[in-house]
């Protein structure tokens, strides 16, 4: 029997209800209009609250692979002609990739932080006083590197050290046919983007950060919500184990809407990770 047949097959006189999660036990708790709305909205920012931990994930996780290959430096003198330009190339596939998240992550975040608090200050807001005009200049390389070309013109080599990464003003302002005040008001011919990078992630992660306490009092009262509605089904079930529940809306038909433990573990896991990555990656 498919849970479809097993919902066709009960006779629920309940418009809303929490249930037992399997179907072999038929244990269900009525819920007043107010309550599920409450617990659908819980689900909405607990979920999206971890959406925004994922994709702060991503982009450290391409900021490692970059920063990994930067320090991988091939020696031009030693190597063939082949060899460095293959070298050059996955070194812009990679800074291609911490572009691309990095503006999955402002994006991402933008929407899903609006639909969780509303007012100001808004995302827009914040980032302005985290990401100031000498960084903006990096996200004019971004859309160049999404929309036209590599974002390396330059790479200069200086013996044991890092790679340089320059970006040409001139090839960018070219490339844009309108909107070009943020590379105009840049000072330097040439963009010196490796420099810049390391700074526009710390300040994208204490922007991050900003983020996470903003939204600290509505997941930790989502959590406690889904929480509370899991261990009463737990009570009544008498399954010690059970973390998970289903919340179910019966109107016209039945919709179900599952509630889980996992979303807060994951969350954890990937806050916790998170603050790894930034440990490692800007260790003194």
């Amino acid at each position: 029997m498919t849970n479809k047949d097993y919902f066709d097959n009960i006779d629920h006189t309940d418009e809303f209800y929490l249930k037992y999660p399997f179907i072999d036990r038929d244990i269900k708790q009525p819920i007043t209009d107010k309550i599920y709305k409450l617990l659908i909205k819980s689900k909405k920012i607990s979920t999206n609250s971890l959406y925004i931990q994922q994709a702060m994930n991503l982009l450290l996780e391409n900021y490692v692979e970059f920063h990994e290959v930067l320090k991988d430096v091939r020696d031009p003198w030693s190597v063939s002609i082949n060899e460095f330009d293959l070298y050059k190339n996955l070194l812009a596939r990679k800074l291609s990739n911490l572009f691309s998240s990095s503006y999955a992550y402002t994006e991402h975040t933008k929407k899903l932080y609006k639909m969780i608090k509303k007012g100001s200050p808004s995302f827009d807001e914040l980032k302005k006083q985290y990401i100031e005009a000498d960084l903006i200049i990096l996200e004019e390389v971004r859309n160049y590197a999404q929309h036209t070309g590599l974002p390396i013109h330059n790479l200069k080599l200086n013996q044991d050290e890092s790679p340089q990464i320059f970006v040409d003003k001139q090839i960018l302002l070219e490339n844009k046919d309108k909107n070009k005040g943020n590379i105009e008001s840049c000072l330097n011919l040439q963009i010196l983007v490796s420099q810049l990078i390391p700074l526009y992630i710390k300040k994208l992660w204490e922007l991050h950060n900003t983020i996470t306490i903003n939204l600290k009092p509505y997941l930790v009262s989502s959590f406690s919500q889904i929480e509370d509605a899991i261990a009463e089904i737990k009570t009544i079930s008498k399954v010690e184990s059970l973390n998970c529940c289903d919340l179910i809306e019966n109107k016209r038909s039945i919709v179900k809407t599952t509630l889980s433990m996992n979303i807060k573990h994951l969350f954890e896991h990937y806050s916790k990770e998170n603050i790894n990555l930034i440990e490692y990656l800007f260790a003194k």
